[in-house]
């Protein structure tokens, strides 16, 4: 089961537990939400990948580099990837919106 937390300035989201389109689902949904909330950043956690890249081994590690490097994210001014975690900086601009983002708003599911 994935968790979200907001502090109001960045967002963490722990995506253990989920397939690996599960969690590309929700990752996009919390970036979009993150965005429009005024976050500066998110941080994807997603633990350790042990397979190799080159042997298309899908894990959720390497479809978060490729969906965030691939598709077009204007408001992504930046990616930092270290150990299990790929952090994005979104460089909002904008007060953030007090409410805090929850797991509900970015996974229906739950």
């Amino acid at each position: 089961m994935p968790r979200l937390h907001d502090d109001g300035a960045r967002v963490r989201l722990d995506l253990h537990g989920l397939t690996v389109d599960a969690a590309l689902d929700v990752a996009e949904a919390t970036v979009e939400a993150a965005l429009e909330a005024g976050r500066a950043s998110v941080a994807l956690i997603h633990g350790s990948s042990t397979s190799d890249p080159l042997q298309r081994n899908r894990t959720i590690k390497h479809a978060l580099e490729a969906f965030f490097t691939a598709e077009d994210w204007p408001e992504v001014n930046g990616r930092l990837h270290q150990d299990d975690v790929l952090t994005l900086d979104l460089g909002v601009t904008r007060t953030p919106r007090a409410n805090r983002l929850s797991l509900p708003d970015v996974f229906p599911a739950t």
